[in-house]
């Protein structure tokens, strides 16, 4: 009797551990469906993204736009382009348009719809801004010369920067509230880097080579650029030219001699010009008169004087070869057939 009663309580309270054990799962399922945290439901949140190429455009430049999507799939057939309300392009995931002049705002807004009918949207605000940059070298010129001093090799020489960046407001930014990043070869150069800095020097180099220079610029208290520029700076050959230096009028630099020539009159001196080279008063002119040298080494002179002795007629071929000694690749030839 004993060994029954027993085994009857260990049954009551076996059955009622079970009981609440399943209502505590219930109620636990419960929860879990009321606050919808299910762990097979899980649906990510769908990135859009809209991206311009170049994405500070010049003025009339063609701009590529791109609408993609991360975790959701995009229904083609429903995408919309708009260019300030106006659309100019319907059912692709890429587009084109023209940039507006300096100051013009456009803004571009995509809408599509995913496969599952849920509307997306996303817009840009292309501004379009310009920069122009111009290299100068530190190279000689003569005078009368009108144009700039053209970089050469183992040369220094400046890029300038001249933007016409317009804010939102419509107003013109001067160079002395922009900041302008330098960059060559794809290093940010610092230390030429700052409030107003226009201007970019590079140092000559018995390893020069072709250089890219690139600067952008933005507002002091923005890091977004309001544009950029690029320019490749190929590095040239120094020239030197030959023009006559007349006894009544000096040197006529309004002819250069080219390679043939016709002496008109007895006598003639020939005055060397050189073009671009670092450093003038360093320079060696090396003349020949019909390849034989027509001056000792300890003789260096830019002009020489050309005489018809007996008056009869014939040709000499002159050349001309100058170096810069204090370097080792800036030189320049030229050459010229003289008849009388």
């Amino acid at each position: 009797m004993g060994k029954n009663s027993s085994k009857k309580k260990l049954y009551v309270i076996l059955y009622t551990m079970m009981k609440h054990s399943f209502i505590v799962s219930l109620f636990f399922l419960a929860l879990l469906s009321i606050s919808g945290l299910t762990y097979a439901q899980e649906i990510p949140t769908a990135r859009v993204e809209l991206t311009a190429t170049p994405e500070i455009p010049e003025p009339g430049e063609t701009v590529t736009l791109r609408f993609a999507t991360y975790g959701s799939t995009i229904n083609p057939s429903t995408i919309v382009w708009l260019e300030n309300g106006i659309v100019f392009e319907q059912k692709t995931d890429t587009a084109q348009v023209t940039a507006g002049p300096i100051g013009s705002a456009q803004v571009i807004r995509v809408t599509a719809q995913d496969t599952s009918g849920t509307p997306i949207s996303t817009q840009i605000t292309l501004q379009p801004s310009a920069i122009s940059l111009f290299v100068e070298g530190t190279g000689y010129t003569p005078s009368f010369y009108k144009g700039r001093s053209a970089p050469i090799k183992e040369g220094s020489f400046w890029v300038y920067a001249i933007p016409e960046v317009v804010t939102s407001s419509g107003t013109m930014v001067q160079s002395n509230n922009l900041i302008f990043t330098w960059y060559r070869n794809n290093q940010r150069i610092s230390d030429q880097s700052g409030l107003g800095k226009n201007s970019f020097f590079v140092e000559g180099s018995i390893l020069s080579k072709n250089q890219e220079i690139r600067v952008a610029v933005n507002l002091a208290n923005k890091s977004t650029p309001l544009a950029s520029k690029t320019l490749d700076v190929s590095l040239e050959e120094p020239l030197v030219r030959l023009y006559e230096d007349n006894s009544l009028y000096g040197i006529l630099f309004n002819k250069s001699f080219s390679d043939q020539e016709n002496l008109s009159q007895t006598e003639i001196t020939l005055e060397a010009v050189p073009f671009f080279f670092s450093n003038p008063g360093s320079l060696i002119y090396n003349w020949r008169k019909d390849n034989q040298k027509l001056f000792q080494e300890d003789t260096n002179t830019n002009n020489i004087t050309l005489r018809n002795q007996d008056g009869g007629s014939g040709r000499n071929s002159i050349s001309l070869r100058v170096a810069n000694q204090e370097t080792f690749s800036q030189e320049a030839f030229t050459s010229l057939l003289l008849n009388f």
